[in-house]
C-alpha cells in the first residue's frame, strides 16, 4: 500500500496493523522531523524514559499528537519503499 501525500487516520491505521510489532525509536523520530526536546518529553511521559516503543504502543495518539503521526509517517514510508514491487514485471 502506497501512502498517499497527506495519509489519513485510516491509511496510518491499516499500515499499524501491518507493522504493529516495528519498533520506532527516538533516531526513528528525529529522521522524521520532530526535535529532540518534544520527543524526550513525550517519552517521559508516555514511555517512562524508554528507548522505543512499537508501532501498536503509538498508533493511540496519532490524532492527539502530531510528533506521532509525523513519525509513522516517515517508518511507514521507509518500510514500504523496502519491500519490493510485486507489481514490477522484470521484462
Amino acid at each position: 500500500m502506497a501512502l498517499s501525500e497527506f495519509p489519513t487516520t485510516q491509511e496510518l491505521q491499516e499500515l499499524a496493523t501491518k507493522y504493529a510489532n516495528v519498533e520506532i525509536t527516538v533516531s526513528d523520530s528525529i529522521a522524521a522531523g520532530n526535535c529532540v526536546e518534544g520527543t524526550d518529553e513525550f517519552i517521559e511521559e508516555y514511555f517512562e524514559g524508554r528507548e522505543s516503543a512499537t508501532v501498536s504502543e503509538l498508533i493511540q495518539y496519532i490524532d492527539a499528537i502530531s510528533g506521532v503521526r509525523i513519525v509513522l509517517t516517515h517508518k511507514f514510508r521507509i518500510l514500504e519503499d523496502a519491500e519490493p514491487n510485486l507489481d514490477a514485471h522484470p521484462f
